[in-house]
């Protein structure tokens, strides 16, 4: 887990201490929650395509060391594409 210093109005830290004693949860919980719904519910488009959960990361880095690669010019040969 990171720690985050997080400064928000008065009204709503009001709000969120109070949930926090109504639920019998720590503010820190609640807070945890609301920023994961907020991610499911919300789309960055295709800048967002561009962010690699850490096991994506993973198996990109464990193709690139196993995988023999080609250059370009023999996978155009290969493929049968020229740069015509």
């Amino acid at each position: 887990m990171k720690r985050i210093n997080l400064t928000i109005d008065d009204k709503l830290y009001e709000q969120t201490r109070r949930a926090s004693f109504i639920t019998r949860r720590s503010i820190s919980d609640l807070l945890r929650e609301a920023m994961g719904e907020w991610f499911l519910n919300h789309s960055f488009g295709s800048k967002g395509e561009l962010f690699l959960e850490s096991s994506d990361e993973t198996e990109i880095l464990d193709i690139l060391e196993s995988d023999d690669f080609v250059s370009l010019e023999d996978a155009k040969s290969e493929l049968g594409i020229s740069d015509k």
